[in-house]
C-alpha cells in the first residue's frame, strides 16, 4: 500500500514539473517583443518600442 502511494506521489510531482516546464516555454513563445509592440500600440493607441522582454513564471514578466 505505502509503495503504490509513493509510486502515485512520484508520478504526480513529475507531471506537476513537465507541466510547469511546457506552460514556460508556452509563455516565453508567446510573449515575444513584436507581439508586446502590437498590444501596446493596438490598446493604447500610440507608437511603442520594446526592446527585450524578461519572462519569469514565478514573480513578475518585466518588458524593457
Amino acid at each position: 500500500m505505502k509503495r503504490k502511494l509513493l509510486i502515485s506521489a512520484l508520478l504526480l510531482l513529475v507531471l506537476v514539473l513537465a507541466g510547469a516546464l511546457v506552460a514556460r516555454q508556452l509563455l516565453i513563445g508567446y510573449l515575444t517583443p513584436d507581439f508586446v509592440v502590437r498590444q501596446i500600440e493596438q490598446r493604447w493607441n500610440c507608437r511603442a518600442e520594446v526592446e527585450a522582454v524578461e519572462v519569469a513564471l514565478i514573480g513578475n514578466a518585466t518588458v524593457k
